[in-house]
């Protein structure tokens, strides 16, 4: 009855992307909420040719008098929002969305479902169903938002970065030493990158007293649930979870049996994998 539809994917290295955007000079970032997002727009909303129209019954508290005057039982109407729960939905809301950031003068970046650039504001936007996250030129984000409300678009109040896609995020300020020995790790990568070096020179002497500013990540949150997920499949309390170090495991450590045999949890394992894997790809992508 209805076509296949999907909402666009939101990626992480946008968002992460859109955070360093935030901390560069003269730069900043905030976020907003779309409320009721889908019945912002009707069905079919930005959609060429006919759509399948759809009928809904109202609860008998909503019926007018004439109704229960005229003994109706099961009357319906036409569904003229695009309420949440119906299957094109979220593809409406999507299409509308876009063509309203559109007219208010963003562009697609191409390869990127997810995210618009404003050139004249300099400002970049991150879209995830009803989450707007943009970052760019301090003076002319309020520019960009006015622009993306006037073109049609509701939104809750604007605020500073603080969670977004599960992930929660507070500012920070380093001094230029604590930023280097933040990214050491990463030092062996950065020798292949081509005129990688000219970039670290540029960074200045390490001594000085100028602030970095960077942000800090906080999934304490999310991570509780997944414990508390595998101890309610497992039938464990949290009590008797060992303290490990680390998230990693060396494969040496891993019986050779327990690559072939079926695992005590195997039937739950995934339930219990992709939620941590989730939590790993925001923050901890050197236990991947």
């Amino acid at each position: 009855m209805f076509d296949d539809g999907g909402s666009g994917a939101s990626f992480i290295s946008a968002s992460k992307l859109l955070d360093a955007v935030a901390m560069l000079p003269g730069n900043a970032g905030e976020q907003a909420g779309a409320p009721m997002a889908y019945t912002q727009c009707e069905l079919g909303a930005e959609t060429e040719g006919p759509t399948t129209q759809t009928w809904v019954e109202l609860p008998t508290y909503m019926w007018p008098t004439e109704w229960v005057n005229k003994g109706y039982q099961r009357p319906v109407v036409p569904l003229r929002l695009a309420l949440y729960g119906h299957p094109m939905a979220g593809v409406y809301w999507e299409r509308y969305s876009h063509a309203r950031l559109l007219k208010a003068g963003f562009e697609r970046v191409p390869g990127w479902e997810c995210l618009f650039v404003h050139w004249k504001h300099q400002v970049m936007l991150s879209v995830y169903v009803d989450d707007f996250k943009m970052a760019g030129k301090k003076e002319s984000i309020p520019k960009a938002w006015k622009a993306i409300r006037d073109a049609g678009i509701e939104l809750d109040k604007i605020e500073p970065f603080s969670h977004y896609l599960g992930c929660g995020q507070t500012p920070i300020a380093l001094s230029q030493q604590e930023a280097r020995d933040r990214v050491a790790f990463f030092e062996p990568w950065t020798e292949k990158i081509p005129g990688f070096e000219r970039f670290r020179a540029a960074g200045g002497d390490s001594q000085r007293s100028t602030q970095i500013r960077g942000c800090r990540y906080d999934m304490g949150g999310f991570f509780a649930q997944c414990v508390e997920r595998y101890c309610e499949l497992a039938e464990l309390d949290v009590s008797s979870l060992k303290y490990v170090a680390t998230p990693c495991i060396d494969d040496h450590q891993i019986k050779r049996e327990e690559f072939t045999e079926r695992g005590v949890f195997a039937s739950n394992a995934a339930k219990i994998l992709m939620k941590v894997l989730y939590g790993a790809r925001l923050l901890r992508s050197d236990s991947l």
